[in-house]
């Protein structure tokens, strides 16, 4: 059996976990960093901040207990990623590697986790989509008040 840490911090809990052609796609509850970890080697390939845009070094406390922007779900379809939010918006991002370069979480100072061996940029398009915009096409209690 093999085991890794993904926080050391007691209240985290792993929220998402899906597999996808890159690896493996990991959310902390109330976080907004997506994770991407390497299924054989179980080392971390890269951390992404989607409420800054951003590839942070390492994985913070968030600054508010609640965050807004913290990913709720997780979906991996080929070399997209699709995310959902507390904020009730759906991100996605396409993932994009090309052979020879360095992911930026790999030109972090945090390498201790990461793999030294991942030599992929990731490219991030992102599309965002308030999906409160969605909900409002069908309304059951805007339906019920304009039938009464």
């Amino acid at each position: 059996m093999d085991s890794f840490t993904v926080s050391f911090n007691l209240y985290d809990h792993i929220l998402t976990l899906q597999p996808g052609f890159l690896g493996v796609w990991i959310s902390v509850h109330g976080s907004s960093i997506l994770e991407l970890w390497e299924p054989e080697a179980l080392v971390c390939k890269m951390l992404y901040d989607t409420r800054s845009s951003q590839y942070p070094n390492l994985r913070k406390d968030d600054e508010m207990y609640f965050n807004k922007a913290r990913i709720t779900c997780i979906l991996p379809l080929d070399y997209t990623v699709w995310d959902g939010t507390g904020e009730g918006n759906l991100i996605t991002y396409d993932v994009f590697t090309h052979q020879g370069s360095k992911s930026p979480s790999d030109c972090s100072s945090f390498v201790g986790s990461y793999s030294d061996n991942f030599s992929a940029l990731m490219s991030w398009k992102e599309e965002m989509t308030n999906l409160s915009s969605c909900a409002e096409a069908y309304n059951p209690m805007r339906e019920a008040a304009m039938k009464a």
